[in-house]
Parts: C-alpha cells; sequence; structure tokens
C-alpha cells in the first residue's frame, strides 16, 4: 500500500482494454467518477487532479498529428498547382489549335466528336502520369524511411499496394477528364467563320482575343498566388528550424558521453549500496585517461525528468492551482554541473558534504528563483512531494536549461544531491571528455560491469547526437516542405513560360508588324515584360494575402519566428518576382528577335 506521504509521486501510466461495447467516454466518465473520490478522501494530494483515458492510437500518434496534416496540406497544395499548371499548357496548347479545329469541323467533325478527342488526350496524360508518378513513389517510400526520425510511430508500416495504385489512377482520370474538359468546350464552341478567317488574313484581333488574354493572365496570378504560399510556409519552416539549432540550451553539448544504467539487484541489493555504487563508477571513470568530469542524473536532458505535483515555499501561501504546484526535480551528483557546463548564478553548487546527516539542500534555476522564491533566493526553503513534507533549503541558483524540449520554455526545476535521495531512479552516467566522446565509450562500459557485472547499459549516445535526435522531427518536416516548395516553384515556372511562349507565338505577325514599322528590341523586350510584370505584381498581391491567412495554421509549429514574418515576406515576394520575370524573359527575348519579313511571309 501507498503511504499518504507518497500520493505525490505520479511517474505510472496504465494500459487497458476495454470491454465489448464500452466507448471511451464511458470509460473516461468512470474515471472521473474515480478521481474524484480519491479527491474526496485525500483533498491535499489529489485535489484537482484528473483520471483520463485516451486510445492507444491517439497515444502513439500523439505530437505527430499536426506535422502530418501540415504536409497534407503542402501536398495538396502541389497537386492543386500541378493541376493549375497542366491546365494551363493544355488551354494554350488548344489555342494553338483553332484552325485545326475548324479544318475538321468544315469537313465534318462533330462537337461531340472533337470533346471526345481532346478528353481521350489529356486522359491518356493524366494516367501515364499518374503510373510514373506510384513508380516514383515507391522509390519515395523508401527514401522516406530513410530521412525520417527514428521515432516516427509505425514508418514500417507505410507501403504502397493496390489501394494507393486504383486510388492514385482514379485521381489522374478525374484530373484528366476535369481539367481536359475546359479546353475541349472552349474549341468545340468555338465559331467556324472566325477561325477560318484567323488563317487566311492574320486578323490581330482574333488571335490575341481578349477572352484568351483574360484567361491567360488569370493562370498566371493563380499559379504565382499557389506558389507564393507554399514557399512561404517552407521558409518560415526552414528560419524557424534554423533558430531552433542555434537555441541557448543553457549547458555545453560538446565532448559528452552518456548512458543509462540501471544497477542489478545483486549490485544494488538496498539503497544505500546502490549510491555507493555509484560513486565507485565515478570514480573508476574519472580516472580514465581523457576524462575531464564525470556525473551520475536521474536522466540526461530531454529524457524523462520527475515532476511534483505539490510545491510549497516556506512562509508563502500555498497555490491551489495544481499547474502552478508542479515543478521539475533532477537527481545529481557534485560534478553535474561542471560535466554539463550550466553556469551559476548565485550560491554554491552542490557538495559531498551535503548527505543524509546535513540539511537537504537544493540547487534552484533562475525560472523557479523567480517564479516562487521572491527576493534573495539563498536561504530559502520549500518542500514538494519528493520530499516527504521535509524542508529543502536553496543554496545556489543556476542559469536556465531547456531539458524537455529545445522549443518549449525552460521549466522551473531544482536538482538535489545523490546522497540525500531516498529513492534511485534510472540513473544517466554522464561523461565529459578531452577528445572524442564514443572513443572512450568501451572503456566506461566496463568501469560501470567492473562495480556490478550484470547491470544493463542502454541508450548510449554523445549529447550531440541527443540533440540532434531532439530536432529530427522539425527537420524532417522542413526537408520535405522546402523540397514541395521547390517542385511547386518549378510547376510554376513551367506553367507560365508555357503561356507566355504560346502567347508570343500568336503575337508573331504582331511582333513582326512592330519591328517592321521601327520598333526595336529593347521596346519588344520591354512590352511583353512589362504587361508580365503587372501581372505578376497581381499574383503576388492575392499569393500575400492567402499566405498572411493560411500560415497562422504553422503558429504552433515554429519556434521565435511569426507567421507573418516580414522578413520572410519580403525574401519570398522577391524570389517569386525574380523567378516570374525570367519566366518571361525568354519568350520574351526571342520574340524581340524575330525577323520581319519571315514573320510577314509566314502569315
Amino acid at each position: 500500500m501507498m503511504g499518504n506521504s507518497e500520493r505525490g509521486r505520479r511517474t505510472v501510466a496504465g494500459v487497458a482494454r476495454l470491454r465489448p461495447g464500452v466507448t471511451l467516454n464511458q470509460a473516461n466518465s468512470q474515471l472521473h467518477t474515480i478521481a474524484a473520490s480519491l479527491a474526496a478522501a485525500y483533498p491535499d494530494t489529489d485535489k484537482d487532479w484528473e483520471l483520463s483515458a485516451v486510445s492507444l492510437r491517439d497515444s502513439v500518434a500523439e505530437g505527430y498529428s499536426g506535422g502530418l496534416f501540415m504536409l497534407l496540406g503542402a501536398v495538396s497544395f502541389v497537386l492543386l498547382l500541378a493541376c493549375v499548371s497542366v491546365s494551363s499548357l493544355l488551354i494554350a496548347r488548344s489555342w494553338a489549335r483553332q484552325n485545326e479545329v475548324a479544318i475538321r469541323q468544315t469537313l465534318g467533325a462533330t462537337r461531340g466528336r472533337l470533346i471526345r478527342q481532346f478528353l481521350s488526350e489529356s486522359v491518356l496524360l493524366s494516367l501515364i502520369a499518374g503510373l510514373l508518378g506510384f513508380l516514383f513513389a515507391y522509390w519515395g517510400v523508401h527514401v522516406l524511411r530513410i530521412i525520417s526520425p527514428p521515432n516516427t510511430p509505425r514508418m514500417s508500416d507505410v507501403t504502397l499496394n493496390w489501394l494507393v495504385l486504383i486510388y492514385t489512377m482514379g485521381l489522374s482520370l478525374l484530373v484528366g477528364i476535369s481539367f481536359g474538359l475546359t479546353p475541349a468546350l472552349q474549341l468545340a464552341r468555338a465559331e467556324l467563320n472566325p477561325s477560318l478567317k484567323e488563317s487566311s488574313s492574320g486578323s490581330l484581333g482574333n488571335i490575341f482575343s481578349r477572352r484568351q488574354h483574360r484567361l491567360r493572365r488569370l493562370l498566371v496570378v493563380s499559379e504565382i498566388a499557389l506558389a507564393f504560399v507554399l514557399v512561404t510556409g517552407s521558409t518560415l519552416a526552414v528560419r524557424s528550424f534554423e533558430k531552433l539549432l542555434h537555441v541557448d540550451l543553457g549547458y555545453r553539448t560538446d565532448h559528452i558521453l552518456t548512458m543509462v544504467v540501471k544497477l542489478s539487484s545483486a549490485g544494488c541489493p538496498k539503497f544505500d549500496v546502490c549510491t555507493a555504487s555509484l560513486n565507485r563508477v565515478v570514480e573508476k571513470t574519472a580516472a580514465l585517461p581523457g576524462v575531464e568530469n564525470v556525473a551520475i542524473a536521474s536522466g540526461r536532458p530531454f529524457s524523462m525528468i520527475f515532476t511534483s505535483p505539490t510545491f510549497e515555499v516556506q512562509g508563502a501561501p500555498s497555490s491551489s492551482d495544481s499547474s502552478e504546484s508542479s515543478v521539475a526535480s533532477r537527481i545529481v551528483t557534485p560534478e553535474y554541473f561542471h560535466t554539463m557546463g550550466i553556469p551559476f548564478v548565485a550560491g554554491r553548487p552542490i557538495a559531498d558534504t551535503d548527505t543524509k546527516n546535513s540539511l537537504l539542500v537544493a540547487v534552484v534555476n533562475e525560472a523557479m528563483a523567480h517564479d516562487r522564491l521572491e527576493g534573495d533566493p539563498i536561504g530559502k526553503r520549500f518542500r514538494s512531494g519528493w520530499s516527504h513534507d521535509k524542508w529543502i533549503e536553496v543554496v545556489g541558483v543556476v542559469k536556465n536549461t531547456r531539458d524537455m524540449s529545445a522549443s518549449k520554455t525552460p521549466e522551473q526545476a531544482y536538482y538535489t544531491p545523490l546522497a540525500q535521495a531516498d529513492f534511485l531512479p534510472d540513473t544517466t552516467v554522464l561523461v565529459r571528455t578531452a577528445a572524442d566522446p564514443i572513443s572512450i565509450a568501451t572503456a566506461v562500459r566496463e568501469q560501470v560491469w567492473a562495480v556490478d557485472k550484470y547491470a544493463p547499459i542502454t541508450d548510449l549516445a554523445t549529447m550531440e547526437q541527443v540533440i540532434f535526435a531532439q530536432v529530427a522531427e522539425p527537420r524532417f518536416q522542413t526537408l520535405l516542405l522546402t523540397t514541395f516548395a521547390a517542385l511547386r516553384l518549378l510547376l510554376a515556372l513551367i506553367g507560365i513560360y508555357g503561356l507566355i511562349s504560346n502567347a508570343m507565338s500568336q503575337r508573331t505577325r504582331e511582333i513582326g508588324v512592330r519591328i517592321a514599322l521601327g520598333a526595336q528590341p529593347r521596346d519588344i523586350l520591354r512590352l511583353v515584360l512589362g504587361e508580365g510584370m503587372l501581372t505578376s505584381a497581381a499574383g503576388l498581391a492575392v499569393g500575400i494575402a492567402a499566405a498572411l491567412a493560411l500560415t497562422r495554421v504553422l503558429r504552433t509549429m515554429l519556434f521565435e519566428v511569426t507567421p507573418t514574418d516580414p522578413a520572410t515576406f519580403i525574401g519570398v515576394t522577391f524570389l517569386i518576382a525574380t523567378a516570374a520575370l525570367a519566366a518571361y524573359y525568354v519568350p520574351a527575348r526571342r520574340a524581340s528577335r524575330v525577323d520581319p519579313m519571315v514573320a510577314l511571309r509566314n502569315e
């Protein structure tokens, strides 16, 4: 049975299978009833605490659903832009085939037959593209498994099967019909006489109709706007990840080897023997060549840290809010702060003289000193659920450290001596070395086994590897977002280039006449680029408005970067404008070199 003084320990999670017919809501209702009865029976420790159950699927996916939905949105934007780009190219191609359609209609082709012809062409292209996409996806899944974070749930179950193939081909068929139908209907409904007149007389008004011009500008605006949204989102993610990599953790990560050691029952028959065994591990490891410092702690950064649900400062009113009462705690040996490179702000570190026969002491971080201990914290006393109602005196203050997440605000925490602990969790050995930490890993393991040959050693890694694993998920998301953004920008450039190239080919006679009347190549270049920049400006305006609205969903995934970061928006605007200018420049330069005699003769 658990004593009343031990009810503050809450480090156990349960796993249960619901009876047939029992829903999760029903189970939670019963748990709430149990929590209420416990709060009534033990108001000092169980007040304001609740019991709740979540499904195993939700528990496994916790922390990943937001990122997955973000990536799903990015993929959807890429698909949408690809469809717009393909539609743009199909429409541009249909304009170039007006004369062909007019001749076919003259020879007796019905509108239904023409629509079927153009739809069959677009559907065939879509199905071929879908099949190629499926083959690339088969290769991409293997790449995805390699670059995905090591702890991503059920990544090994991600496979391509017949359902995915059917979905891919069905989507390709739908896209082919949807985006092939517009140019097909447009051509089939075209008037016969104007098209034939265009072929014989080269009428400028019909060749470059206002309707085609408006549709072309609308497509270019859409492509630029869609590209702007995704490129902005990926740029925000990149900036956030860059800041995450350079965040001040509050300790040094270089040249530190970490390993989790669980003493066996033979090496740890009772608590006093456990403490002595760990002290011998520290002494033997410190004697190894190349070792500068050795420490023991109840967990390394980014691992589990114990949280006490109750906290009280001597002489201060206690808080009724459990969320404000809880603080994090870590059990350490005296050399912990020196080994981790955590600087002291005030007071002294934990000393070898801090034993069970002396006053209970603790070192607190700045967050706890500022929020809980008003004025000078040195000498003040507090107690928590871990101290069994015994008062602990503050002897030192250290800089804040990010122990749970690099992206979260440092939590309030205090450190107590291992020699004064009354229980022993799984311990972490931290070794600071002068050279590569991995080079002495074998020697450190041998020192542990020299003390307890049955002790299991797990999670051996350098502190830099621990940090690398901590940022694996945001790095993975940033990589995918950047890839999608680059793909989207490329698709937008292809679509814009195709539309403008088609427009220039239709305006060959107009440009030839302009040059024959004395226009210089730079005048033609200025004309085309001027029209292009006006259209691009409209696309950028729409894209900025859409990005300001949509990037807000990234707020919880960004670190020290706002969704409306001015530098990001200015940089992306310059990038998209430059890319659009390049897409316009190539066909514009080719048009400015048109030989007027050749152009007029061809017409």
